[in-house]
């Protein structure tokens, strides 16, 4: 089966907040929580994983809030417990048991404090680069890193940075296509 944003993209009301995510496959439920770059979405950072997790398992793939087609809030005072309280909602309404997590950066960093909130809710936890989590042995922030907090810092980002942060974020750069470009930009 072929999977598209237009057929799989859903939206759900959640504490007042409208969580815009995309449902494909059956079995277990996974909940998809991606990361934090600029226009990042959950199908930007999952799209080229759909097909093959979808064979085994339903698939949430969850603009988070503040990202994608899901409500644009502030949530600078605590960005991972304020999403991790929207996304422990997205799962009660929705009627989930146990779903797993698997979280990519920012996703990475909601995952682990959904599990903490509500460890009898949540299934099992994948962590890919998890944010908010360092090496002790780590004495200076990554150059993605360093790209991504200047990104907006003069104002005026631009796609020619965005691409050089995006490439910080893949092992095979080929995959990061001109059209990913452009649409995480446009996002």
């Amino acid at each position: 089966m072929t999977y598209t944003p237009e057929t799989t993209s859903k939206t759900i009301e959640v504490n007042g907040l409208t969580i815009h995510y995309h449902d494909a496959g059956s079995g277990a439920p996974v909940i998809l929580l991606h990361g934090g770059g600029p226009g990042a979405n959950g199908w930007s950072n999952y799209s080229r994983n759909i097909e093959a997790l979808a064979k085994g398992f339903r698939l949430l793939v969850v603009d988070m809030p503040g990202y994608g087609k899901s409500s644009k809030v502030d949530m600078l005072s605590d960005p991972y417990g304020l999403r991790a309280k929207a996304l422990l909602g997205f799962i009660d309404a929705l009627g989930l048991d146990k779903p797993h997590l698997i979280g990519n950066s920012l996703g990475g960093a909601v995952a682990l404090r959904m599990a903490l909130e509500a460890p009898a809710k949540i299934g099992k936890v994948i962590l890919m680069g998890p944010g908010g989590a360092f090496s002790p042995h780590q004495i200076a922030p990554t150059q993605g890193l360093i790209e991504l907090l200047f990104y907006y810092a003069d104002g005026k980002p631009t796609r020619e940075r965005l691409a050089s942060f995006l490439q910080h974020l893949v092992f095979d750069r080929s995959k990061l296509t001109d059209e990913l470009i452009d649409a995480r930009y446009q996002a």
